[in-house]
């Protein structure tokens, strides 16, 4: 309403600088579009801009209501996840992007986000302030060697550094300051400040942080050589960089940053694994080619690129996977007491009810983070009314789906029948053509069987609990035994066809391709044919260990 205020230009330039049903344009991509100077469309956007502020009201409402939630805070406020906090910012999770621009248009030099580690946060200070007191943390606790300092009393101090009105960052300044801290045990226990950083890993670091992709080890060493204009070993070089750094291929290494993802891809590729390794026993131990080679079934060549070495870093961020280092992984042990599991879950479920609709997981750990505060391993399970509607994305049983409660008990009794005269279990996308969903998604249908002591769910099969295992092969699985029985390469055709059967469903060609990279397939160009002939080596730079998979998944079946 406040945009009909303006002339069709002035509207227009708005729309383009939010982003609103747009991406945000440049002030050069928005002179271009109307064949003027960029300086005439800032004036544009100057003008609109003091007209929006003068003739509205909201944008004070809009200013005092943030103002007013970041008082008093112990902890950040995620921008995705105000709208759980105070109904009128509905729909700001679905349009951040907009939001941030339209706050730091009307509301100026007053509010500001800091992005941290793949969040946004309201905060009363700037981005600048925020840096400059990171690296006043670190000078500190650089000076703090030698002083006896514990560890509480070294974070007390860095904390101080907080302006009064952003004392909520303080674990998150903490984290970030102290990352080259190294505390040693005392004889009362505690934990006594001995050493600060390290000298070639703050230069790794450095280059790193300049570089606009990741580097190998040896470029890594050529660019540190010419920067102090001292000599060092490769080696030395290698080390630190193992040490501070991400292993982006054989030898590689990068910053988080550098992955070619968005945050939201990252976010789904991580949700995704976490329910892969969630979904059987809690001590299973999972590498990430077995991970990939699933992830490639769910993804259906979606992220063509992702490979090992990107999974890893990707899940690096996972507050519910744990590294047991040489690519593998498992599940965090969940010590949380049953009174606690009781209430994260019935908050969650509050959260999808006072929503109104469906959320995603991404969305549900924004608005848990902006009531409650950071919860490190949380991870949400399809248990009764929570409804897994599809990969991701929650809803409420009694809401969200099609059947009701008998109806689904109804189901649930044919499915039983369906799996004792099969004896394999059935995978979601094949719900459809063994049973009559009537509607209800596939996926809603595996959170559903959680109603039935009978019936159990894993990497989206569903199968009778006596069996402990769906009794199907996964594409990992499949396609290591199909090589494995092979004298010779194999044409693609072939390979899809022998899958296919093994598994006993229909793959598409995408999530066998992506199997085949999981499983570092050998691509002949003049055949055209694929090989497995060499054992997986984990690219782990401080590891030897050979994994011989196909032998390994032969056990396994």
């Amino acid at each position: 309403r406040s945009l009909l205020l303006f002339s069709d230009r002035q509207r227009g330039v708005l729309r383009r600088r939010l982003g609103i049903e747009t991406s945000p344009q440049t002030l050069q991509q928005i002179a271009g579009y109307y064949g003027v100077s960029r300086e005439r469309i800032r004036q544009i956007e100057s003008s609109a801009t003091k007209k929006l502020i003068s003739e509205s009201s909201w944008d004070n409402i809009l200013e005092q209501k943030i103002t007013r939630l970041l008082i008093g805070r112990s902890f950040p406020l995620p921008v995705a996840g105000v709208e759980a906090i105070d109904p009128w910012f509905e729909g700001v999770s679905s349009h951040v992007e907009l939001f941030k621009n339209l706050v730091q248009i009307v509301c100026k030099e007053r509010i500001h986000f800091l992005d941290i580690d793949g969040l946004s946060y309201f905060s009363l200070m700037s981005n600048e302030i925020w840096q400059r007191l990171i690296s006043e943390a670190e000078e500190l606790l650089n000076s703090g060697v030698g002083q006896d300092w514990d560890e509480d009393y070294a974070r007390s101090l860095v904390q101080s550094l907080l302006p009064d009105n952003s004392t909520e960052f303080g674990s998150l300044l903490w984290e970030k300051s102290s990352r080259l801290c190294h505390f040693s045990t005392s004889a009362d226990g505690s934990r006594v400040l001995t050493q600060y950083g390290h000298g070639t890993g703050l230069l790794v670091e450095s280059i790193l942080t300049e570089s606009d992709r990741p580097l190998h080890y040896t470029e890594i060493t050529d660019k540190a050589c010419k920067k102090t204009e001292r000599r060092y070993d490769a080696r030395t070089i290698h080390q630190a960089a193992a040490k501070i750094s991400l292993l982006f291929a054989r030898g590689t290494y990068g910053l988080y940053r550098h992955l070619p993802f968005s945050e939201d891809q990252m976010s789904q590729i991580r949700m995704e694994a976490e329910e892969i390794v969630g979904s059987e026993a809690s001590n299973r131990q999972w590498h990430s080619t077995e991970i990939l080679s699933e992830l490639s079934d769910r993804f259906d060549g979606e992220f063509e690129i992702l490979d090992k070495y990107l999974l890893d870093v990707v899940l690096s961020r996972s507050d519910v996977l744990k590294p047991l280092g040489k690519m593998t992984w498992t599940k965090i042990r969940d010590d949380t007491d049953e009174q606690s599991r009781i209430n994260i879950h019935q908050a969650v479920v509050s959260l999808i009810e006072a929503a109104g609709h469906p959320l995603s997981t991404k969305e549900i750990k924004e608005r848990l983070t902006a009531i409650r505060g950071i919860n490190e391993s949380l991870q949400v399970f399809p248990t009764d009314p929570l409804v897994q509607l599809k990969p991701g994305y929650w809803g409420i049983n009694d809401r969200d789906v099609p059947l009701s409660r008998d109806e689904q008990l109804e189901l649930l009794e044919e499915l039983v029948l369906k799996l004792e005269v099969n004896q394999t279990g059935i995978h979601a996308s094949e719900l459809n053509s063994v049973v009559q969903l009537r509607g209800l998604p596939p996926d809603a249908l595996l959170s559903i069987t959680t109603l039935d002591q009978r019936l159990k769910t894993a990497r989206r099969y569903v199968y009778l609990a006596q069996w402990e295992h769906p009794r199907r092969e996964t594409v990992g699985q499949a396609l290591s035994i199909v090589f494995e029985k092979s004298s010779k390469p194999l044409s693609m055709k072939k390979i899809v066809a022998r899958v296919n059967r093994r598994v006993g469903r229909d793959l598409s060609k995408p999530a066998i391709y992506g199997a085949l990279r999981a499983l570092e397939a050998e691509f002949d160009e003049v055949t055209r044919k694929w090989s497995l002939n060499k054992p997986i080596v984990e690219d782990n730079e401080d590891s030897k260990t050979v994994l011989d998979h196909a032998s390994h998944i032969s056990s396994i079946v």
